[in-house]
């Protein structure tokens, strides 16, 4: 996995498991919960607390690049985090006991800020934003053979105080369980760490991604048959998420497809107020150049699941 990102061109950092207090505020945490595993006589405040979540540490290390003027860091971190939860009879997801009612976890965290490549003449540079971290975190679970996660938004009860409230979200694996979060860091933390621009930050729990790597990685030998293309334009409330259409068709679609792809999105009077269109690309891959009938049969059978779990109107 190292390996994997660090080919996607991020530098790997490696910071200490012990945080202030301090830290833990100015990332929207709150200093004393009880939660949290504190070392009873600590070298310093600065290494008072066994850091409960990964944000801290790619904060303090993007913040680092930016006070010797590195202003574009592409970082990553393999860590530890640690909790302590006395009445807890089982660890928490993708967690193990340490002992003493404390647990630990290993996540991956992600870090952006700035552009990738500088601006150069005829193309101008391009700062980390959103989708570009999904595609990172798309390209790691493809490059591992997981399958790719889908996404949902940040309940207001359950939101990351680091987040942004409008631009952050969870993954979701294929059994709608959440193992990661994403998204731009609240401007207002950003301020607190001294960092420019718009970072955006992920952190994913390490066990329950690798749950969904598989033992064996299955070959197919070369198709015979060219792929077929086909474009679903799907009506749905404001209020759905693009990753739970996502999940329906994937779910719905069969073997035979091989990608789907969101590519544009209208809103207006041909499809009514508080409406969203969605169309979704979605290449299949027959056996055979005789399969076109099983790709229009998996057609129907998505466009059923739309209809019945989302309300949906296909155009």
């Amino acid at each position: 996995m190292r390996r994997i990102l660090a080919g996607f061109g991020l530098n790997e950092v490696v910071t200490h498991a012990l945080i202030s207090a301090e830290d833990l505020r100015r990332t929207g945490y709150a200093p004393d919960d009880p939660g949290y595993v504190r070392v009873a006589n600590p070298l310093s405040e600065a290494h008072l607390i066994m850091r409960p979540v990964l944000y801290p540490s790619l904060f303090a290390s993007l913040a680092e690049n930016v006070r010797q003027r590195r202003l574009d860091p592409w970082i990553f971190e393999v860590g530890k985090t640690y909790h302590y939860a006395p009445d807890a009879r089982r660890p928490p997801p993708g967690g193990e006991t340490a002992g003493k009612g404390r647990f630990e976890a290993w996540h991956l965290g992600i870090g952006l800020l700035g552009p990738e490549t500088p601006a150069a003449v005829g193309s101008a540079a391009r700062d980390a934003d959103v989708p570009r971290l999904k595609g990172l975190i798309e390209g790691l679970h493809a490059s591992l053979g997981a399958p790719p996660p889908t996404y949902r938004p940040e309940g207001e009860d359950e939101r990351h105080p680091h987040l942004h409230p409008a631009r952050a979200g969870r993954l979701v694996d294929p059994s709608r369980h959440d193992y990661g979060s994403f998204g731009e860091v609240d401007p207002r933390i950003a301020a607190e760490w001294g960092l420019p621009g718009r970072p955006v930050v992920a952190v994913i729990n390490l066990p329950q991604l690798f749950a969904l790597v598989p033992n064996r990685l299955r070959v197919s030998p070369v198709p015979a048959a060219q792929p077929i293309d086909r474009d679903l334009a799907v009506v749905v409330d404001e209020a759905t998420p693009i990753g739970e259409i996502l999940r329906l068709v994937r779910a719905n679609a069969g073997p035979m497809l091989v990608a789907a792809r969101p590519f544009d999105e209208y809103r207006g009077e041909q499809v009514g107020a508080g409406k969203v269109s969605h169309t979704i690309a979605l290449r299949f891959q027959p056996e055979t150049a005789t399969d076109e009938k099983a790709v229009e049969k998996a057609l129907n059978k998505v466009r059923g699941a739309l209809t019945h779990h989302l309300g949906a109107e296909i155009r």
